[in-house]
């Protein structure tokens, strides 16, 4: 279900570079895709404090995912989104 909800969200911005004709919009918007995903990672791993465990990592950005999906969820009950 999470996973359906990441896929929604990817799908709306490859429908948008998909109906772009213009090869300098498609060029933008795919530096911006890199761009971003370069600095979120970076950013992962220097917030990383030192001495943590895998387990203690990778248990952190599943509550993460878990907080953004319910917030997303409640969002959509709401019908806010």
């Amino acid at each position: 279900m999470l996973f359906s909800v990441f896929a929604e969200i990817i799908g709306k911005y490859l429908d948008k570079f998909r109906e772009s004709g213009d090869f300098k919009e498609r060029k933008k918007i795919f530096y911006q895709v890199i761009f971003w995903g370069i600095s979120g990672t970076l950013s992962l791993i220097l917030y990383i404090p030192p001495g943590l465990s895998i387990v203690q990592i990778s248990s952190a950005i599943v509550v993460f995912f878990l907080i953004i999906y319910f917030a997303y969820r409640t969002l959509k009950y709401f019908r806010i989104l």
